[in-house]
């Protein structure tokens, strides 16, 4: 875990930073970030009873870019510079497990981001990820090519 102190050394460096902090550590994250954050988290985080309200209080408190995965909601994206937040929605009707697909979500999310894809592309592309790794039992760490077919399928 990074200390709330190294995060606000990082803040100063000018660079893309992608952080995925714990409810109690959010406040932490330095203006201009990209916080990824689920909807359990992000309620508890604000204490407000709506995910996309506070997410969208995230955004304007912390000057930050909002990253929410919402489970079978699929997922939205707040940017400090947008007026409207934009919005995946899942396809998938079945989980067989939820585990290590939040850290499937953000790692393709910021590789699509790195690759200077369009925000509406890396939101789409890691919302499938997400969404094939919830199909096998345990970790699992999707292809591109099963990405690619769960986007030609519409899972």
């Amino acid at each position: 875990m990074i200390s709330p102190q190294l995060l606000g050394r990082l803040g100063v460096l000018q660079v893309p930073l992608f952080i995925d902090p714990k409810p109690n550590n959010v406040q932490f994250s330095p203006s201009g970030s990209v916080i990824k954050i689920n909807n359990a988290d992000c309620i508890q985080a604000t204490a407000l009873s709506d995910d996309i309200l506070g997410a969208k209080y995230l955004c304007e408190k912390l000057q930050s870019n909002i990253l929410l995965t919402r489970s079978e909601k699929g997922c939205a994206y707040f940017g400090v510079r947008d007026e409207k937040p934009l919005f995946v929605r899942n396809k998938v009707t079945s989980v067989v497990d939820e585990t290590g697909a939040g850290d499937t979500f953000l790692a393709t999310f910021v590789v699509c981001c790195l690759r200077k894809e369009s925000i509406e592309n890396a939101l789409k592309y890691s919302n499938l990820a997400g969404n094939v790794a919830t199909q096998v039992r345990g970790l699992y760490q999707p292809t591109k090519e099963e990405i690619v077919y769960a986007d030609a399928k519409r899972v």
